[in-house]
């Protein structure tokens, strides 16, 4: 089963300012889990990732077979997670309902609808995991909002450690250019510990993959892609010359242990030492989390 998702404009905190953010009616905090379509049906439901592999499966206890619902969301199945709950469904859309294709529908109604099925559908299925973990993602109408952006951003994303923030316009499931995603961007002075190898199967099979980067006062381990063939080269060759040497990362986001989320590498920074590479890089909010 392939599943089409919605296709979105991705951008950073960097150009915010630059998009018209009046023209999208509702906003979700960015998930960091797996794009997902969850689907209810005759006794069973089954979580398929966006490429159609089978993810989860189960077969509920609730005497109601004959329901038919699917449910978009993020899935979460990560014993180490660092910012969200170890296992969850994060359910933000809905195609299908009670049987019939809902999915040119506005968002605004198809959002109603993942609020009926987690209040009055699951509970009557029956199921431990649905029960526990099948959840709806904050969504917040900002045509009946007192909430400003600004405040979801600093409360979401600079507090709460989120990925980012999703903008919604209020339009059926495939309308185009309807959704746009903001990361945020972050970066981050590590001391170079070691590199990685590049996967053997790939093109760059013999050379550097990563380097691998550690704080001085909290050790870590953060592999950092995004090298130029140079790099790699260089790296490959005089690996020793760069070990205790100073770079920067950047990233899409902090992590508690010290990494940063979706980490590539900068540049070298033979202005710092690495006793410099200090914890208190990452936001006291995020190192309190």
């Amino acid at each position: 089963m392939i599943t089409d998702r919605p296709k979105y404009s991705e951008y950073t905190q960097d150009n915010m300012d630059d998009i018209s953010l009046s023209q999208y009616r509702y906003i979700q905090p960015k998930y960091d889990g797996i794009w997902g379509r969850m689907v209810i049906q005759d006794g069973e439901y089954a979580i398929f990732s966006r490429n159609g592999k089978l993810k989860k499966h189960g077969v509920y206890k609730g005497k109601d077979k004959g329901i038919h619902y699917e449910v978009i969301g993020e899935y979460i199945n990560n014993k180490n997670h660092p910012v969200h709950t170890n296992q969850a469904f994060y359910a933000f859309d809905c195609i299908v309902y009670r049987g019939s294709n809902v999915s040119k529908e506005i968002y605004g109604a198809r959002q109603g609808y993942v609020s009926y099925i987690a209040e009055y559908v699951i509970p009557k299925l029956k199921d431990k995991y649905l029960s526990q973990y099948f959840r709806v993602s904050p969504t917040y109408d900002m045509g009946h909002s007192s909430h400003e952006v600004e405040d979801l951003w600093e409360y979401y994303v600079e507090m709460s450690g989120f990925e980012g923030l999703v903008f919604k316009q209020n339009e059926a499931y495939d309308y185009p250019q309807a959704n746009i995603r903001i990361k945020q961007r972050v970066e981050i002075e590590y001391m170079c510990i070691g590199f990685d190898m590049a996967d053997p199967e790939s093109k760059y099979a013999g050379q550097v993959g990563a380097v691998r980067g550690s704080l001085f006062d909290k050790p870590c381990d953060v592999k950092c892609g995004g090298l130029t063939e140079a790099m790699r080269r260089e790296f490959t060759d005089n690996p020793d010359k760069y070990i205790g040497q100073v770079f920067t990362a950047k990233g899409n986001g902090w992590f508690p242990s010290g990494s940063v989320r979706h980490p590539k590498f900068s540049k070298w920074r033979e202005d710092k030492t690495m006793t410099e590479c200090l914890y208190q890089q990452i936001p006291e909010s995020i190192r309190a989390s």
